[in-house]
C-alpha cells in the first residue's frame, strides 16, 4: 500500500532540457501532540525567566541615561562658569533660568575676540520626565526622580553604589 509516485516532466526551457521530479511519498511524518507540548513548556518556561530580567533593563538604560545627563548638564555648567569668568558681561546663571541660558548663545569675549558660543544645542530631558535642578553653590545638577547620591546599595529606584557618585551603580 505505501509507494512513491514518481512524475518526470521534460521541458525545453531557453534551449536546455529541465526535468523536474516530484515525489510523493505515502507516509508522512511530522510531530506529536506531545513533543509541540513539551517545546511550548520550554518556551513559556525561558520567556518566563527572561521578561523581568528585559523589562530591568528598561529601567536601568532610563536611570543611567538620566545619570548621563546629570553629568553633561553640570559640564554645562562649568563651561559656562569658565565663560563668566572670562567676560564679566556674560550674564550669571540662575536657578530661574539656568536652563535657557545653557542653551541660548552667548559672546564672550575670549583672547580680545568676540565669539558667538552655544553650550548646549537642546537640553537634555529625563527619560522617565523627571525634573532636573540646579545647585548654584555646588554646580551639581540633581533630578526628582533619580538620585545619584542616594544610599548605596539600592540599584532598583536609581541610587549608586557605595562611593559611586557619577555612574548610578552597575
Amino acid at each position: 500500500n505505501h509507494y512513491v509516485v514518481q512524475v518526470f516532466y521534460k521541458s525545453n526551457f531557453l534551449g536546455k532540457e529541465v526535468k523536474l521530479m516530484f515525489k510523493r511519498m505515502s507516509e508522512e511524518r511530522g510531530f506529536t501532540l506531545i513533543e509541540l507540548l513539551i517545546v511550548i513548556l520550554i518556551l513559556g518556561a525561558l520567556a518566563a525567566i527572561a521578561a523581568p530580567r528585559f523589562i530591568n533593563m528598561t529601567s536601568d538604560a532610563q536611570r543611567d541615561t538620566c545619570f548621563t545627563n546629570q553629568a553633561a548638564l553640570e559640564t554645562a555648567v562649568e563651561q559656562y562658569n569658565y565663560y563668566i569668568a572670562r567676560d564679566s558681561r556674560v550674564p550669571e546663571l540662575t536657578e530661574a533660568n539656568w536652563t535657557e541660558q545653557l542653551a541660548a548663545k552667548i559672546t564672550p569675549t575670549i583672547n580680545g575676540k568676540e565669539q558667538s558660543i552655544q553650550i548646549l544645542k537642546r537640553f537634555p530631558t529625563c527619560p522617565t520626565n523627571g525634573k532636573y535642578e540646579l545647585a548654584l553653590e555646588t554646580g551639581v545638577v540633581t533630578c526628582n526622580k533619580h538620585n545619584r547620591t542616594a544610599d548605596a546599595g539600592d540599584n532598583t529606584t536609581g541610587t549608586a553604589d557605595a562611593g559611586d557618585n557619577t555612574t548610578g551603580g552597575n
